[in-house]
């Protein structure tokens, strides 16, 4: 997405701002604190949940690449 003209330039973009890194760091605090307060049900639910995000996210991006 190094071109301007790449139709997600401006949300890539996005993922290198020090703000984005900064959020992204609380989020994980968040998430880690709710971890270790959660059930293994729980947890096993939240690491589904995020591996299924990591999925559509790599599925999303990986649309651009091929067309």
């Amino acid at each position: 997405a190094q071109s301007p003209d790449h139709p997600y330039a401006e949300w890539i973009a996005a993922y290198d701002d020090p703000v984005f890194a900064a959020d992204t760091e609380t989020a994980i605090g968040y998430v880690t604190r709710a971890a270790a307060r959660a059930d293994a049900t729980t947890r096993d639910r939240m690491r589904r949940a995020f591996e299924a995000a990591a999925v559509w996210e790599r599925e999303f991006f990986g649309q651009t690449a091929a067309g």
